[in-house]
């Protein structure tokens, strides 16, 4: 949106100002954001939806921690300890095995 800002020679607002470490930023955060999209599809490529689910949840806490110690508005005593009940369950998940079907060898899939 900046780039067609400034094709156009639109008139922007005195209080922003595209400065070369602030245009650096923006460009810097759009690629680690689409980057970040295109890691996440990758990986769920990888892996089975549950799985990738639980990958997820399991990332959310890193942001969960830090908001704890940074800010002082966080989430309440609760929501953390239930954070953990769901992260405790996600360690404890492992995939379904496979079902054998009569008259087929066994085969030892790992996942």
């Amino acid at each position: 949106m900046s780039l067609l800002s400034i094709m156009n020679n639109e008139q922007l607002s005195p209080l922003f100002t595209i400065s070369p470490p602030v245009f650096f930023l923006l460009v810097a955060s759009c690629l680690v954001g689409a980057g970040i999209g295109f890691s996440g599809w990758w990986c769920r490529g990888l892996l089975s939806a549950t799985s990738y689910t639980i990958v997820g949840v399991a990332n959310k806490f890193l942001s969960i921690l830090l908001n704890i110690m940074i800010w002082d508005k966080h989430a309440t005593a609760g929501g953390t300890v239930a954070l953990l009940v769901c992260l405790a369950g996600g360690t404890l998940y492992v995939q379904a095995p496979m079902r054998v079907v009569e008259g087929e060898e066994e085969v030892d899939v790992e996942m």
